[in-house]
């Protein structure tokens, strides 16, 4: 008979889940951490999680995304941090590997389609243009 408890055993669970989830998102490119410089974890949800990094914060302040096994928290904290606590903003459930990246993908990195087709010169923007209105 094994000498872990059925406590001692659901915890080291959880750690195994944590290293599978770490490692899955280290291997799709994902950084781990916050955005922005808070050094304190007051107000944070206490689940087992990896924390990632996502490029921007919607507020003047940190922010973070907590994936655990089961969900994706973004939270964030204002400026000035002495003073203030984390918020989850927003939790979103998955069941897939491929629906967490999809929605990590979304909440990592900023929306830049809008900016596109800035790189082009002005002869590619009117060929492109050509191209549009003959698949019209």
């Amino acid at each position: 008979m094994s000498d872990l408890t059925v406590f001692d055993s659901r915890l080291e669970n959880e750690k195994e889940t944590r290293c599978k989830i770490a490692q899955w998102l280290d291997s799709e490119g994902y950084h781990r951490g916050l955005h922005g410089f808070c050094k304190h974890n007051k107000g944070l949800p206490t689940v087992p999680n990896v924390m990632v990094r996502p490029t921007h914060s919607h507020k003047k302040g940190s922010r973070a995304l907590m994936v655990t096994a089961t969900h994706v928290l973004d939270v964030s904290i204002q400026e000035p941090y002495k003073g203030s606590f984390w918020e989850v903003d927003n939790t979103y459930e998955y069941t897939t590997r491929e629906q967490l990246k999809d929605m990590l993908d979304k909440l990592v990195y900023l929306d830049t389609t809008a900016w596109d087709d800035l790189h082009l010169l002005p002869e590619q923007e009117k060929e492109k243009e050509e191209e549009e209105t003959a698949d019209a």
